[in-house]
């Protein structure tokens, strides 16, 4: 019944594509430019080590390009974070980092967290200056 549609493994034609990398471009906050980066899934690899501080404060605006054969794309990103920066490969040499956009739900705890903090300081300066506990 279906012997029709069998067709044998030694006639199917297998086609390879050739593996085409990514490279990217990060332009962060700040302006710092990190360039010839590799994209591997969604993990970033420098050819050298990135230190987690290049990320500090530094990501509430990042453009990021993309570069596979011929096709170059450019998207900017808002209130991203630092999921992970591991060393791997190559003696240690090559640090994997990997970015993502932060949810509503950080960004609204992360401002919270701000305002709490600039009423405890103002608590804390009032009291210093008028000598009286709040």
């Amino acid at each position: 019944m279906f012997e029709d549609e069998y067709i044998p493994e030694t006639e199917l034609e297998v086609v390879v594509e050739p593996f085409i990398p990514t490279y990217c471009k990060i332009k962060l906050a700040n302006g710092t430019v990190l360039d010839n980066l590799e994209l591997n899934g969604n993990n970033f690899i420098s050819q050298g080590i990135m230190k987690d501080s290049i990320f500090e404060d530094n990501l509430s605006t990042v453009e990021i390009t993309q570069t596979t054969g011929a096709e170059t794309t450019t998207k900017i990103y808002h209130n991203m974070k630092l999921l992970q920066n591991t060393t791997r490969f190559s003696g240690g040499k090559q640090s994997w980092f990997v970015l993502a956009e932060m949810t509503q739900d950080e960004i609204e705890k992360i401002e919270l967290e701000k305002r709490v903090s600039l009423t405890e300081a103002n608590t804390m300066y009032l009291s210093m200056m008028t000598g009286v506990e709040l």
